[in-house]
């Protein structure tokens, strides 16, 4: 597997990389529309997802428990980020809205 892991399809799937400690950077392309739950929840080395605009929704737990996540920089085409999306992201420091989201769930 790549370590530096693009994703380009317009969907990424449930847990679709959960866990995974062998991801050292992450390019989601404006294609991509909904992460869904899960997708990247507890991988172990990505400090910054880097997102296009043409993302619009970040599912349950997608992020959650990514120990070295610091940055999380949200493009304005994002509208909702649901509950857990960076839950347990313990090393966290800084997370970008865009003006024009219409829900943040809890965690």
């Amino acid at each position: 597997m790549d370590p530096n892991l693009i994703i380009d399809p317009a969907v990424i799937a449930e847990e679709a990389s959960r866990g995974s400690g062998q991801i050292a950077s992450l390019a989601v392309s404006a294609d991509v529309k909904k992460i869904k739950r899960g997708a990247f929840a507890d991988c172990a080395n990505p400090k910054r997802p880097e997102t296009e605009n043409g993302l619009a929704c970040i599912c349950e737990d997608a992020f959650a428990g990514c120990g070295a996540l610091k940055e999380a920089v949200m493009p304005d085409s994002v509208r909702g980020v649901h509950a857990g999306a960076f839950r347990d992201c313990v090393s966290l420091e800084r997370v970008v809205l865009p003006h024009g989201i219409r829900s943040v769930d809890k965690s």
